[in-house]
């Protein structure tokens, strides 16, 4: 289980970095976190699942603020719970907050 957790946190890492560089990978990383079926987001929500049968786990979504404060979950698309310490919503059902 670390093992995959540290795998998410590098990739998911990398590509944030790439993103906030601004250069020439800036869409290309912005596309890969935002994508609901992409490898980091799949195995992210995986391991938010398979810790929450211990803890209460939520996988921390991307959201880029320049494209609006998100109103629904980027997964099943649910209206997103705004009741967050951190973040803008979370979706219960998928263990995401964003």
């Amino acid at each position: 289980m670390c093992d995959s957790i540290a795998r998410c946190f590098s990739v998911y890492g990398s590509l944030y970095r790439l993103w906030i560089d601004s250069g020439e990978y800036e869409e290309y990383a912005k596309k890969k976190l935002l994508d609901s079926k992409g490898e980091v987001n799949v195995l992210g929500m995986k391991l938010a699942k398979e810790l929450s049968l211990q803890w209460p786990t939520y996988y921390w979504w991307f959201h880029d603020t320049d494209d609006g404060k998100p109103t629904h979950c980027p997964c099943c698309g649910d209206q997103l719970n705004e009741e967050v310490f951190w973040g803008t919503g979370k979706c219960d059902n998928c263990r995401v907050i964003v």
